[in-house]
């Protein structure tokens, strides 16, 4: 009887230890504050704080515009916006695309907008015959009044970035995406 007993004290001696150690080791770990990174847990006034996403924070302001100094050449204008490319982000690319759209000034916009010639395949139309085709071609004119429609609709949204930055993808409430390239540092459309 007693070896019954010896035997059934020294089993649950054995599976106390078993948990004293694993509460030791994990109690330890979670509260060594040279260990782990500590972060509070999620209360319920958590849950109702707004998230902020970064592209919903206001746009960086530009520096202020320095005064030019006093010997300055005098057919310098003062106060004269800089030059600045229009293709040089993709959301001013777009700005810019729409606004010639809208002007129907396509030949400048398959210049400026559509990727270089260069990429064109061999027989292809040029630029020349592309734009006068959105002038005439009834269909052509339709399928651009549609892409001018998902170019204002994703206007001011913001695009989904590839991992390397020359990629910028814009969603339209359509599903129909509109895919910007930078190439040679240039934004233009790729998809719309």
């Amino acid at each position: 009887m007693k070896s019954k007993n010896f035997k059934v004290a020294a089993f649950i001696f054995f599976i106390a230890v078993i948990c004293l150690g694993v509460l030791w080791l994990t109690h330890s770990t979670a509260t060594a504050p040279g260990k782990t990174a500590q972060t509070p847990a999620p209360t319920r006034a958590d849950a109702n704080k707004q998230t902020i996403l970064i592209h919903q924070l206001a746009k960086p302001l530009s520096p202020p515009v320095r005064s030019e100094p006093e010997t300055a050449a005098p057919t310098q204008a003062k106060n004269t916006p800089p030059d600045t490319d229009p293709r040089a982000d993709p959301d001013a690319a777009l700005a810019e695309g729409i606004r010639l759209v809208e002007s129907k000034d396509y030949l400048t916009f398959l210049k400026d907008y559509r990727p270089p010639e260069r990429f064109n395949p061999p027989g292809s139309p040029t630029v020349e015959e592309q734009a006068k085709a959105l002038q005439d071609d009834p269909s052509e004119l339709a399928e651009t009044q549609k892409s001018l429609a998902r170019m204002l609709a994703v206007q001011g949204t913001m695009p989904v970035m590839s991992h390397n930055g020359d990629t910028a993808t814009y969603t339209a409430p359509d599903g129909l995406q509109i895919v910007m390239m930078r190439i040679d540092g240039h934004w233009i459309f790729a998809q719309w």
